[in-house]
Protein backbone atom coordinates (compact mmCIF):
# COMPACT_ATOMS: atom_id res chain seq x y z
CA UNK A 1 0.00 0.00 0.00
CA UNK A 2 1.19 3.50 -0.80
CA UNK A 3 -0.42 6.78 0.05
CA UNK A 4 -0.24 9.06 -2.98
CA UNK A 5 -1.24 12.68 -3.41
CA UNK A 6 -3.76 13.54 -6.13
CA UNK A 7 -5.48 16.81 -6.91
CA UNK A 8 -8.05 16.80 -9.72
CA UNK A 9 -7.42 20.49 -10.43
CA UNK A 10 -3.78 19.75 -11.33
CA UNK A 11 -2.51 18.02 -14.47
CA UNK A 12 -0.90 14.57 -14.49
CA UNK A 13 2.69 15.85 -14.48
CA UNK A 14 2.09 18.20 -11.54
CA UNK A 15 0.58 15.38 -9.47
CA UNK A 16 3.45 13.02 -10.33
CA UNK A 17 6.04 15.70 -9.46
CA UNK A 18 4.32 16.31 -6.12
CA UNK A 19 4.49 12.61 -5.25
CA UNK A 20 8.09 12.34 -6.43
CA UNK A 21 9.09 15.32 -4.27
CA UNK A 22 7.29 13.80 -1.29
CA UNK A 23 8.79 10.32 -1.49
CA UNK A 24 12.21 10.90 -3.03
CA UNK A 25 13.77 14.12 -1.73
CA UNK A 26 17.52 13.73 -1.41
CA UNK A 27 17.93 16.95 0.55
CA UNK A 28 14.84 16.76 2.75
CA UNK A 29 15.23 17.18 6.47
CA UNK A 30 12.85 17.06 9.42
CA UNK A 31 13.15 19.60 12.19
CA UNK A 32 11.49 19.94 15.55
CA UNK A 33 9.33 22.91 16.55
CA UNK A 34 12.00 23.80 19.13
CA UNK A 35 14.64 24.02 16.38
CA UNK A 36 12.41 26.26 14.29
CA UNK A 37 11.64 28.47 17.29
CA UNK A 38 15.36 28.83 18.02
CA UNK A 39 16.04 29.94 14.43
CA UNK A 40 13.33 32.58 14.75
CA UNK A 41 14.82 33.74 18.06
CA UNK A 42 18.28 34.00 16.48
CA UNK A 43 16.89 36.13 13.66
CA UNK A 44 14.77 38.31 15.93
CA UNK A 45 11.47 37.08 14.49
CA UNK A 46 8.23 36.97 16.44
CA UNK A 47 6.23 33.81 15.81
CA UNK A 48 2.58 34.53 15.15
CA UNK A 49 1.62 30.94 14.39
CA UNK A 50 3.40 27.61 14.46
CA UNK A 51 1.47 24.51 13.45
CA UNK A 52 2.93 21.01 13.38
CA UNK A 53 1.25 18.21 11.44
CA UNK A 54 2.24 14.95 9.78
CA UNK A 55 3.63 16.66 6.70
CA UNK A 56 5.79 19.13 8.58
CA UNK A 57 5.70 22.52 10.24
CA UNK A 58 3.87 25.61 9.05
CA UNK A 59 5.11 28.89 10.45
CA UNK A 60 4.12 32.52 10.25
CA UNK A 61 6.62 34.93 11.78
CA UNK A 62 7.39 38.59 11.43
CA UNK A 63 10.21 40.99 12.11
CA UNK A 64 9.13 43.47 14.80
Amino acid sequence: MMKAYWNESMDWDSNVITNFDWYHPTDAHRHTPDEVRSWCDQEGLEIERLYECGSGITLIARKP
